[in-house]
């Protein structure tokens, strides 16, 4: 009678395990670092999207993230536009865009990372001409969403949207967000805007 219990309980068991799909197997950082070449870097891209993203820290020689872009237009050549969740007041946000990082995960379809400095978790997930992000912030800080052209280009707030323009090599490159909910302010400072979400 003993024997029939455990082995009806590890079918059990066995029975709830989740096949894996074939695109869980793929490792995005397969070839990452040499010292004489440029390093592999994962890109979050549908087959044949216009969205490419790549993680912030691409070459994975340091624990900082300097602000996650937006698309990376052309392999290896630039990013347009750069995003960056911060948490603290506003009179200590400082221009240099960046935040020790933790538990990041990419994966062909989805990257996410921990921000240690923002307590903040960032995923985002491309689709075919458009991208998801999602920041969720763990503290009671005041909460801050960073924006700006990477090159030159222009940023306008209009209530829960962003729209704008970067420069890519000569190629005007738009974006188009919206946020779940509008900022109770937002101010500009140069070409960056600096949103509060």
């Amino acid at each position: 009678m003993k024997k029939t219990a455990c082995v009806v309980l590890v079918l059990a068991c066995a029975g709830l395990a989740r096949a894996k799909e074939p695109v869980e197997y793929v490792n995005t950082r397969i070839g990452n670092i040499s010292h004489m070449l440029v390093p592999t870097f994962p890109s979050i891209q549908l087959p044949n999207g216009m969205l490419r993203v790549t993680p912030p820290n691409e070459s994975f020689t340091t624990d900082r993230i300097g602000g996650f872009c937006l698309s990376v237009p052309s392999h290896r050549q630039g990013e347009v536009f750069q995003l960056m969740p911060v948490s603290g007041e506003a009179s200590a946000l400082r221009p240099g865009w960046s935040s020790r990082l933790d538990h990041a995960e990419a994966l062909p379809y989805r990257y996410s990372v921990f921000l240690d400095d923002h307590d903040a978790r960032v995923e985002m997930a491309p689709g075919r001409q458009a991208a998801v992000y999602a920041v969720t912030f763990e503290n009671n800080k005041p909460h801050f969403i960073l924006l700006k052209p990477k090159q030159k280009g222009w940023l306008k707030i209009e209530g829960s949207t962003v729209s704008g323009t970067d420069d890519y090599h000569g190629v005007t490159v738009y974006v188009y967000l919206e946020f779940d909910s509008p900022p109770p302010s937002s101010t500009r400072r140069s070409t960056a805007a600096t949103s509060a979400w």
